[in-house]
């Protein structure tokens, strides 16, 4: 049984999302990826902001982001 929203894909289609995430590769939606990332509102953890459907959490020499999910017993990070 599917979760809602959920997507169909393969290995490929997976790291081409990834490439076009980190800007590796240009695709009509690079634009849209882009202000995925930029900062909307910080959140209450400590180096992390809420980016438009990603958290970016920072350090003195680094940057993560990340997105968690939990549904029907399943944990994704």
């Amino acid at each position: 049984m599917p979760g809602a929203g959920y997507a169909r894909s393969t290995a490929n289609d997976l790291t081409m999302f990834i490439k076009a995430c980190l800007g590796l590769v240009r695709t009509p939606l690079s634009g849209a990826l882009a202000r995925m990332l930029q900062v909307q509102r910080p959140t209450g953890l400590a180096g992390t902001n809420a980016g438009m459907g990603w958290y970016v959490t920072e350090d003195k020499s680094d940057q993560i982001v990340w997105k968690s999910g939990l549904s029907a017993g399943c944990n994704t990070f």
